[in-house]
């Protein structure tokens, strides 16, 4: 999507950040997609921080000036990636109907796009991130610490992270990519499944 609309479009450009805390991991996809933008790794989750980020994929629109036009979002991904993808299968599939409900969803979001890069007009007016979450960050940024460090208590500060701040899937998919990799699609799964509908990702109709 966001190549697309780079190679499209003469006055926009992208700033790709990669939230995981194994570089190498967001390293392949870089590789075997080579994007043309700057495409970084934050391994430390300082832009989630700093932008109030919960969930991928989340963008925030800056203007030619640097002031943000858009304040932090979910970037053309709705509740169809939950209800329709195949969590049987190794690659998680989804569905005809999930993939047209997905890819209407992102035609929706890169008109949006393209609306404001080419006429300066964006509908969406997004409440500016909570200052609020800030011991979270801290449990976060500590718990990663012990794990690489293989040092105790990181599970517990994981744990404080989340519920401090329960509506960042950024923190629980970290935790459980670190402490638990040979369980983590399951716990993943029963996670998102215990979510009311539009809390993961917004509901169509929302976006």
């Amino acid at each position: 999507m966001w190549q697309v609309l780079v190679d499209e479009l003469e006055r926009f450009t992208v700033i790709s950040v990669a939230l995981d805390s194994d570089r190498e991991a967001a390293a392949r996809y870089i590789r075997r997609y080579r994007p043309t933008f700057p495409a970084l790794i934050d391994e430390r989750h300082l832009v989630a921080e700093l932008c109030g980020m919960v969930n991928v994929p989340s963008a925030i629109w800056i203007d030619e000036e640097g002031q943000v036009a858009r304040p932090t979002h979910i970037a053309g991904m709705g509740e169809a990636w939950r209800t329709e993808t195949d969590r049987s299968s190794a690659t998680r599939q989804m569905s005809e109907e999930g993939n047209a409900r997905m890819h209407g969803t992102r035609d929706a979001y890169t008109a949006a796009v393209r609306r404001w890069v080419l006429e300066g007009k964006h509908e969406r007016r997004e409440p500016l991130p909570d200052a609020g979450d800030s011991a979270a960050h801290a449990h976060f940024r500590l718990a990663t610490y012990l794990h690489e460090c293989g040092l105790a208590g990181a599970s517990e500060h994981f744990a404080e992270a989340v519920r401090l701040r329960p509506c960042s899937w950024n923190f629980r998919r970290q935790a459980l990519a670190l402490e638990q990799p040979d369980d983590l699609w399951r716990q993943f799964w029963d996670a998102v499944d215990a979510t009311p509908p539009g809390q993961y990702y917004p509901l169509e109709e929302d976006l």
